[in-house]
């Protein structure tokens, strides 16, 4: 399966209308499972870098096919492997909270990541437009 724009920019709109809701204003990035953006979006009066920071948290997702937080200790206890799937993947990665995979019959089809909140709430957001899309527990 392949994730199509119409979902990506569903689960982008989903994301920006969690984040308006708890007042913030963030960047969102939906990649497919190679790590190239489908869709992204920068909400007004939300930091410039956002997009990047969103980007690179959706490539250590889809680099080691788990949530970017749980990268935090690979990235920690492997420095070297992080970098690796940094050049395979064609970018930095970010190892902190924020970005969930997608995952769909077990397969990885891609991630959504959001920047511009705290990190726990990056995560709320990126949920949320997963769960608008692909439905719950499915990251």
């Amino acid at each position: 399966m392949e994730l199509k724009l119409a979902q990506a920019e569903k689960m982008i709109r989903a994301a920006k209308e969690k984040a308006k809701e708890m007042g913030l204003n963030m960047s969102f990035v939906v990649t497919d499972a190679t790590g190239l953006i489908v869709a992204a979006a920068r909400m007004d009066r939300a930091r410039k870098f956002g997009t990047k920071v969103a980007h690179g948290k959706t490539l250590a997702t889809v680099a080691f096919s788990r949530p970017s937080a749980d990268t935090a200790a690979v990235a920690k206890e492997r420095p070297l492997i992080v970098e690796a799937f940094a050049d395979v993947v064609g970018g930095k990665l970010f190892c902190g909270e924020g970005a969930l995979p997608v995952v769909v019959d077990g397969q990885l089809i891609g991630a959504i990541g959001g920047s511009g909140g705290t990190s726990a709430e990056d995560l709320v957001c990126a949920q949320a437009g997963l769960d608008a899309v692909f439905g719950k527990a499915k990251g």
